[in-house]
């Protein structure tokens, strides 16, 4: 009978302590998200939940005591950065209320420009061609260029859309692929990584409306290491940042992966940063 109590005791006493493991478990991944929750306010569950199932490895998993090491004093790296009210009302912008483009409008805009100038060297044999048209094919033509002109006024609102991709911080420039925004990337070591936003006319906008992460590739002492940081905004909000782990060297390659505002989908880009520390 003593040995049933005792079999029956210590049988107890394992099932509570499975139970403790059970709820310190809990707690510690609890205390996790928490942690995760408030250094990210940007990206929710449900959008880390949709940038891995559009083929994103959005990992969340990061050191504590890593993260601390390499802090770094981002005051000193300011840029500036000239932010409009009349960017944020153009395509692209957080006040924009037109209409979406199409696909492929961007293409077709830079077609264009090079048949606007086609059309000028061809002018002087059109013309000798219009002479020997008949009558009908002259007002045929009266009207095309009634419409043409109607067509050039209604566009010219949109003229200097995607005419401008060079870099503005000396790094490596993107559109992109929702034809809305561009996007600049850049490195420094002292600075880590840092990514700029503009509308659809390469003007800078505010960048609290993106969530973003960069997934890092390369060296620390000879030996291959692989990282995620997410992105957050400056005060200003004219730019995204993260430093990167501490001891990282050039070369190496950046991974980012951008959700845009208009879109559930995460688009991805690549950069490379060659031994010089130059980002292409």
């Amino acid at each position: 009978m003593a040995n049933y109590s005792n079999l029956k005791s210590n049988s107890e006493v394992k099932q509570r302590s499975y139970i403790t493991i059970i709820m310190n478990k809990i707690i510690m991944l609890l205390l996790f998200l928490m942690i995760v929750s408030m250094a990210f306010p940007g990206l929710s569950p449900a959008e880390n939940h949709t940038a891995e199932s559009s083929g994103t490895k959005m990992s969340m998993e990061s050191d504590k005591q890593d993260m601390n090491e390499m802090k770094m004093d981002m005051s000193a790296c300011k840029r500036m950065v000239e932010l409009t009210n009349e960017a944020e009302h153009q395509l692209g912008g957080a006040q924009y209320t037109g209409k979406m483009p199409m696909k492929g409008m961007a293409m077709k805009m830079s077609m264009d420009s090079k048949k606007g100038m086609k059309m000028k060297m061809d002018s002087k044999d059109e013309g000798t061609k219009m002479k020997m048209d008949s009558k009908d094919e002259g007002t045929k033509m009266k009207m095309d260029s009634k419409d043409e002109g109607m067509k050039m006024k209604m566009d010219s609102k949109d003229e200097g859309m995607h005419q401008d991709h060079d870099a503005k911080a000396g790094g490596s420039f993107f559109m992109a692929p929702n034809e809305m925004h561009h996007i600049e990337g850049t490195y420094s070591k002292d600075c880590g990584f840092q990514l700029f936003l503009f509308n659809a006319f390469t003007k800078p906008i505010k960048v609290d409306r993106f969530r973003a992460l960069i997934k890092v590739s390369g060296e620390i002492d000879e030996e291959d290491v692989e990282f995620s940081r997410f992105l957050s905004p400056n005060k200003m909000n004219s730019f995204l940042q993260a430093p990167l782990m501490k001891g990282l060297n050039p070369p190496f390659e950046i991974e980012l992966n951008v959700k845009f505002p208009e879109s559930e989908k995460v688009e991805s880009f690549n950069f490379e940063v060659d031994k010089d520390g130059k980002i292409s």
